[in-house]
């Protein structure tokens, strides 16, 4: 589930469809994007990947978390930037 969506063919699907072609970009004017997984069961990850289409479309900062009660309460669990 994304917050907001820049056009049809950036959907949010997109975003994990394991092709380095596709992407997701959130609507444009907003000064913060949220882009939601849900999992129908427990996952172990080990890491996450975020990668940018390029360096000018990086944001001031990324923010990973992680939620166990259903978005009711987050948990930062890293953050993203530029290597």
């Amino acid at each position: 589930m994304a917050s907001s969506l820049y056009n049809g063919n950036l959907t949010a699907d997109r975003a994990s469809d394991g092709n380095d072609n596709t992407w997701w970009v959130g609507g444009s004017g907003k000064t913060s994007w949220t882009l939601t997984y849900t999992f129908t069961q427990a996952i172990p990850l080990t890491m996450v990947t975020v990668s940018y289409h390029d360096a000018s479309y990086v944001p001031a900062g990324t923010k990973l978390q992680f939620s166990g009660d259903g978005g009711q309460t987050w948990t930062d669990i890293g953050t993203a930037a530029l290597a």
